[in-house]
């Protein structure tokens, strides 16, 4: 998997060594239209989650939905509710959350408790992983939190 710019390294990888993975798990996916990584999708299911600002940005939203295109079965783009681009690291949990709901550009907690988002984020990644090994659903509410994109 990956988060911001590690998602495009993690679909390449995946796209020259398919055969390493079985999923891939990408949090707020820096992926731009028209490049390898959009153009190629992933060869093994994906769970491209979005925070609420990327949800929001035209641009990326269309580099990743090119690549959900061309990406295997059984790959979904989902919402996290309440979460921002640093909801996906660690720094929500131990910073001070009126610091890092201010920052500039990117806000680098959202709305949502980190906590909470984390352990959405947890059950939502081995939930996913679990269904694309044994190539079957998502166990019904893994993905509470999570809005369909």
């Amino acid at each position: 998997g990956g988060h911001s710019y590690g998602c495009p390294t993690a679909l390449i990888a995946c796209q020259l060594f398919p055969t390493l993975f079985k999923a891939a798990v990408l949090h707020d996916p820096a992926v731009a239209p028209n490049t390898r990584a959009s153009l190629r999708g992933c060869p093994v299911p994906a769970l491209y989650v979005l925070g609420d600002g990327y949800t929001k940005s035209r641009y990326l939203r269309e580099g990743i939905g090119q690549a959900l295109e061309r990406s295997a079965p059984g790959s979904g783009c989902y919402n996290l509710k309440g979460a921002e681009h640093g909801n996906f690291v660690d720094a929500a949990l131990w910073a001070p959350l009126w610091v890092m709901r201010n920052l500039p550009l990117i806000p680098a907690a959202g709305a949502g408790d980190p906590v909470a988002l984390h352990a959405a984020m947890g059950r939502g990644a081995v939930a996913f992983m679990h269904a694309a090994i044994d190539a079957g659903p998502v166990a019904p509410g893994a993905l509470k939190g999570y809005v369909p994109l």
